[in-house]
């Protein structure tokens, strides 16, 4: 029995442990591209491959792992792996490959029920067709934050759960079944929605990357679309600001807007061909500058609650990467305006350091009550930060009181030898009778000097009149 058991136990723990990772998703960022060459000519599955080398490159710079598919490797399991964000909380996908919209005639029953269905594709590389109603239940994560197909017909509309009326029930539109939600703007470019969704494909054909046509730039899709990764993953842009850099850069227009690839494309026989669709939220990024301090700690010596001029303070300054890309930039702790110290760090996306400042406290312009110094901690602004709240942590006030004073009231009189520094006078840091109050020059004891030095010279003194 006892083996039985042992035996039963050890297997339940095992399928609870492969249960779990079922379960698990990663943490991170996923970049995913995918290249079908079925049809296409070399020149093109060429273009592709280097787009995806640099979507890469510029990913990695982003703390995005990436995911590479081209050619064979663009399978239908890998379409709809890339879909469920390979577990990843936040996923990036950039497929090129022939897709469109088909419609056929479906025959459920007698007599004569016949109607049509219609549903977007795109395809594997070995010409599998992958439908949008495949893609859809993939998606349910909603993971997947930013999608680029370049491809034909895909971005005709958002899409929407329809209902046939054989009583087949299926996702239609490839934003729909990408994104997993009919709540994106029509127009994420001029009217971005907010919502940290964005889907961006073709109405009509889409051009080949390598088509000379697009701008009258040779290859100006493929540039183009490198160019857009570059602001968006290198530079921090957001989509809309990297669709202009992207205009700007390859075509000498503007905007985006300015372009053919938004206006509309015509090929060198003056056939229209089609344009690009933005939709959802074209304000998001998909990789950002972004540094904080998340805390300062004051650690006053001896348990003190205020402290003496000359005294030292340890002052802790933690700071961290909440961004995407490896900074280096300046860390300044100050009391009141006044500069405590600089530190340089260098942190990678998700790494924390904690520095230490010491200041030693300076002798005030007096007044009563006694003066504070409020201490924070900056990060510097590093190039392309936009969010820049974080940069700056206040932590708190600093008291610092007149020698002499132990008691605090503004005066130093009888109260502060006979209440105060007769009991603790000759205490160190540690015993029970030491008080860091009559520890006027921050030593650690009370001796001769915290009484000859620091509190007869001011007995008698009452400092409530400045």
């Amino acid at each position: 029995m006892k083996s039985s058991a042992k035996y039963f136990a050890v297997n339940y723990l095992m399928f609870l442990v492969a249960l779990s990772g079922l379960i698990v998703t990663c943490q991170g960022k996923a970049s995913v591209t995918l290249s079908s060459t079925w049809e296409v000519p070399s020149e093109e599955a060429s273009a592709q491959s280097l787009v995806q080398i640099r979507i890469n490159d510029f990913a990695d710079l982003a703390g995005y792992t990436t995911y590479t598919y081209h050619g064979p490797d663009t399978t239908k399991e890998n379409i709809l792996e890339a879909a469920s964000s390979f577990g990843h909380s936040y996923a990036i996908v950039w497929y090129v490959g022939h897709g469109w919209i088909r419609t056929w005639t479906h025959y459920w029953g007698w007599p004569w029920q016949w109607h049509g269905h219609k549903q977007m594709l795109i395809v594997a590389d070995d010409g599998t067709r992958v439908y949008d109603y495949e893609i859809y239940p993939e998606t349910s994560g909603r993971n997947t934050r930013f999608v680029f197909l370049w491809s034909c017909e895909v971005g005709e509309e958002v899409g929407y759960m329809k209902t046939y009326p054989c009583g087949e029930t299926k996702a239609y539109g490839m934003p729909f079944a990408w994104l997993h939600t009919t709540d994106l703007s029509s127009n994420g470019y001029e009217n971005p929605d907010g919502k940290g969704y964005v889907f961006i494909g073709f109405r009509e054909q889409a051009p080949f990357l390598t088509a000379d046509y697009v701008e009258n730039v040779t290859n100006g899709g493929e540039w183009f679309t490198i160019s857009f990764y570059r602001g968006a993953l290198e530079n921090g842009l957001s989509i809309i600001d990297a669709l202009d850099y992207a205009a700007q850069y390859e075509f000498s227009q503007q905007t985006f807007a300015d372009t053919e690839l938004y206006q509309g494309i015509y090929d060198d026989y003056g056939q229209f061909v089609g344009y690009m669709k933005v939709y959802g939220d074209g304000n998001q990024k998909l990789a950002v500058h972004d540094v904080a301090v998340t805390s300062v700690t004051a650690s006053l010596p001896y348990g003190a609650t205020a402290v003496y001029p000359g005294w030292t303070i340890s002052v802790s300054v933690t700071v961290k990467n909440v961004g995407d890309y490896t900074e280096n930039f300046n860390v300044i702790a100050y009391a009141n305006s006044t500069i405590i110290g600089t530190k340089t760090v260098s942190l990678a996306p998700g790494q924390t350091s904690t520095l230490t400042f010491v200041w030693t406290v300076p002798t005030p312009t007096w007044t009563f009550p006694y003066p504070h110094y409020t201490i924070s901690a900056k990060a510097n602004v590093v190039p392309g930060e936009i969010h820049t709240i974080n940069n700056l942590f206040v932590d708190g006030s600093v008291t610092v009181k007149h020698w002499g004073d132990a008691d605090c009231d503004g005066d130093v009189d009888a109260d502060d030898i006979f209440t105060y520094m007769a009991p603790a006078y000759g205490s160190k840091y540690g015993q029970t009778n030491y008080n860091p109050n009559c520890d006027f020059d921050g030593d650690g004891d009370v001796d001769s000097d915290d009484m000859y030095t620091y509190l007869a010279p001011y007995y008698g003194q009452n400092f409530r009149q400045w």
